[in-house]
């Protein structure tokens, strides 16, 4: 298991089962605090020739507008290394709702996978 972390947030990636897991708040002030982040979603991606990359945003609360540039390049690169990936969010979370859906429009060959929480 990598990880990523600092007091807001937590990058989680498990090599063996293909996830990635996003928590806490993604509130860096610019693009380059996002650059270790970035880079291990890349390595994720290298790494899961054959099988499919599962990103779950649903424990993350807040992110800012470097963050979604950073999963916009992230995605990007996904389709350039023509990879499976797969973004997980909850349908109750408008900013998840909407994040998933533009980087669905954006690189169709992402997929997007929106539930609601298991409290509802």
């Amino acid at each position: 298991m990598r990880s990523i972390q600092n007091k807001h947030h937590k990058l989680e990636y498990d090599p063996s089962t293909h996830h990635v897991q996003f928590s806490g708040e993604l509130d860096l002030g610019t693009a380059e605090e996002y650059e270790p982040l970035l880079l291990l979603l890349k390595e994720a991606v290298d790494a899961s020739t054959d099988e499919k990359l599962i990103i779950n945003l649903r424990p993350l609360k807040f992110i800012n507008s470097s963050a979604i540039n950073m999963l916009g390049k992230f995605a990007y690169y996904a389709r350039e290394q023509k990879a499976t990936v797969c973004l997980q969010g909850y349908s109750s979370v408008r900013w998840q709702r909407k994040l998933l859906g533009n980087l669905k429009r954006a690189v169709s060959s992402i997929e997007t996978e929106l539930s609601k929480p298991e409290s509802q």
